[in-house]
């Protein structure tokens, strides 16, 4: 019993920390219970074990904001996963080149995650954060990584997918993802256009190992739809398929 508490107390510690890191200002604690659905007086007793373990910070008019142990903690995870690693001085290079918002996202096999990302020097960006999870069929990174799954896995994903629209541009069906799967792995790089995130488009491409070539991550460029045209996306796909094939030879000991 006692066992099971702590696991659904870690789960809500995790779950204020997700909300907190996607705030944009201090959260209260009537913030946090309102939006995970927790009591006031349980919220209240998480977040001082977060302050405790400098997990999270109280400013002095009384708000909370996120602290350093999470930076320390994200430190020791980029140190230790390869892409981010491997990836560093490839994802400069795309981002020099195009002066665009690259992503770099890693795949566990069931999900996909943003581990690194350099934000375009332009006014006008991408709302995403590293250590974020992101839909595998509404993005290009996503897109990319299904097109190279061995098709049981990729039945496997499309079985629990949910087809709820992100916009009124997103893939609706899964007949239509099939459709556009078949062109990612024909042109070797994926697109989206508005599909995740209105006014933003996006292009991706897989990063593979071994000799099986399946997927552990992408590599992506993400665009204000003003400043990408329909005839630039080839271009841009070639760029970012180039980016993933010399991270996937880094990763495979070939370069």
């Amino acid at each position: 019993m006692a066992e099971n508490g702590g696991i659904r107390v870690l789960d809500r510690a995790i779950a204020i920390l997700d909300l907190m890191s996607s705030a944009s200002d201090r959260t209260g604690i009537t913030d946090i219970a309102e939006a995970t659905g927790l009591p006031k007086a349980t919220v209240h007793r998480i977040l001082q074990g977060l302050v405790s373990g400098k997990a999270v910070i109280q400013s002095s008019d009384g708000g909370y904001v996120i602290g350093p142990a999470v930076l320390a903690w994200a430190d020791a995870f980029k140190a230790r996963w390869v892409l981010p690693k491997l990836g560093q001085t490839v994802i400069r290079r795309l981002w020099e080149g195009t002066r665009e918002t690259v992503h770099l996202t890693a795949f566990d096999g069931k999900q996909a995650y943003y581990v690194d990302k350099m934000e375009s020097p332009h006014p006008v960006g991408m709302r995403s954060r590293v250590g974020a999870s992101l839909c595998l069929h509404t993005t290009a990174a996503g897109r990319a990584i299904l097109a190279n799954l061995p098709e049981e896995e990729l039945r496997s994903y499309l079985s629990s997918a949910t087809w709820d629209p992100k916009t009124d541009k997103t893939v609706a069906s899964e007949k239509e993802l099939f459709l556009i799967l078949d062109s990612v792995r024909l042109r070797g790089y994926a697109s989206e256009n508005e599909e995740n995130e209105e006014g933003i488009r996006c292009v991706g491409s897989a990063i593979l190992r071994g000799e099986e070539k399946l997927p552990v991550g992408a590599i992506s460029v993400s665009v204000p739809a003003y400043r990408l045209e329909d005839g630039d996306v080839a271009a841009l796909g070639e760029a970012v398929k180039e980016a993933a094939s010399d991270i996937s030879a880094l990763l495979n000991g070939s370069k």
